[in-house]
């Protein structure tokens, strides 16, 4: 992997960082937020400076030599303030799993033909939804997911 490459990546993965939840408090994570925004402007100037002189030596705050030990820094830092993903339990309301889009997917082209529980029960079988729970509790989140998101696309209507 080249050196520019190392470089965009790790910016990446502190960009990352900042979208994640966190302990910091809002001047620290703006802080935060400027010295990234400084530190991507030295890793794009880096970074076209290498493509357009890669035999010349670059130096200052732009050099690989200076920018590596920040992202270091600043990635440690964020580590340390990242709060723990969410624990077990109900996704967040508008999030539909994997397995439950491809079975709402298929009730709805198979409508008329195949109910909602064969749905379910043949994804059960196909193993694309988890075999640790019950059919009747996938099919009931279903439901719950069908219901929320069913008054969405239908007009409404000025009717009083």
């Amino acid at each position: 992997m080249s050196e520019a490459t190392r470089l965009l990546v790790g910016l990446n993965i502190i960009r990352a960082f900042l979208e994640l939840p966190t302990s910091l408090n809002a001047a620290a994570l703006k802080t935060y937020r400027a010295r990234v925004q400084d530190l991507g402007d030295r890793c794009y100037f880096n970074s076209g400076w290498r493509s357009a002189r890669p035999d010349a030596p670059l130096k200052g705050s732009a050099a690989s030599e200076a920018i590596f030990p920040e992202i270091y820094e600043i990635t440690d830092a964020l580590q340390k303030h990242a709060k723990k993903a969410r624990r077990r339990g109900r996704p967040a309301k508008d999030t539909i799993t994997y397995g439950d889009l491809l079975v709402l997917a298929a009730f709805n082209v198979n409508r008329g033909e195949m109910p909602l529980q064969k749905c379910v029960e043949h994804m059960f079988d196909e193993g694309i939804l988890n075999r640790n729970v019950q059919i009747s509790s996938h099919l009931r989140r279903i439901e719950r997911t069908l219901y929320r998101f069913s008054g969405r696309n239908e007009p409404t209507s000025n009717r009083t």
